[in-house]
């Protein structure tokens, strides 16, 4: 049969387009996922992070004001409750005093 080679030629290119094709379009969607979760991922990390700087200004209003390094470092140790904060400090460039915290040893990264 002349005509049979021709058309297994035919259909074997076009099993191959397709596995091609459908190898593309997941590969494709499958990054567009992952950077997308990653994406959310770091927003939402970062509004976290804007909000725990947010409530550590707070805290340490009135032990600014009255220089009380105690109450600062509570505040800082109260800084570090949830477990993606590391560290915190607070530094005041007037009177060159600077109150760092220290990781917690459940924190240390090895």
């Amino acid at each position: 049969m002349p005509g049979t080679k021709q058309t297994t030629t035919i259909a074997r290119e076009l099993s191959r387009s397709l596995a091609l094709t459908v190898v593309v379009v997941v590969v494709i969607v499958g990054g567009a996922l992952v950077l997308s979760s990653r994406y959310a991922a770091e927003q939402r990390l970062r509004e976290q992070a804007q909000g725990w700087t947010a409530q550590l200004a707070r805290f340490s209003e009135v032990h600014l004001w009255n220089v009380d390094e105690v109450g600062l470092q509570n505040a800082c140790l109260a800084s570090l409750q949830p477990p993606e904060v590391t560290g915190a400090r607070i530094f005041d460039p007037e009177r060159a005093g600077s109150w760092p915290t220290p990781r917690s040893p459940r924190r240390s990264r090895s």
